[in-house]
């Protein structure tokens, strides 16, 4: 899916609900940055993976690693998005790994450093993740 496609379609068609799937989840969140007024939700199922580095599956007894890549340098995108306060580089978000998981059934996920940062144009915009038992 095309970032650029899909905001020139809401243009033409108006407003919409976008649904994403798998690897097309971080469009949504870019057609949504792209234009706030016309997504009315973002509905993803199962989007992508966690925030700033993917999971890699590698078997029992850890099952999971994060990749040494950082994946997501824009948290949920690879490419640009809005945060406020503004971001001029992903640098400035210093993604850090969680000291503990908050169960012990669930990995340690990374988020941004204190303060975090808003997603300014997803603010106003409804979503709903809907993701399986065993998913990421």
């Amino acid at each position: 899916m095309n970032q650029a496609a899909v905001a020139a379609l809401l243009d033409k068609i108006g407003p919409a609900i976008v649904l994403t799937h798998s690897m097309s989840g971080t469009s949504g969140w870019l057609i949504a940055d792209s234009r706030p007024n016309l997504v009315k939700g973002i509905v993803g199922i199962e989007p992508s993976s966690p925030p700033f580095r993917n999971l890699e599956e590698i078997g029992p007894p850890d099952w999971f690693r994060y990749s040494r890549n950082l994946d997501k340098p824009w948290g949920i995108t690879r490419l640009p998005i809005a945060y406020n306060p503004p971001v001029k580089s992903p640098e400035e978000l210093k993604p850090v790994l969680e000291e503990k998981a908050d169960r012990p059934d669930l990995t340690r996920c990374y988020r941004q450093s204190e303060p975090a940062r808003k997603l300014a144009n997803l603010v106003g915009v409804p979503i709903l993740i809907v993701s399986g038992e065993a998913s990421f």
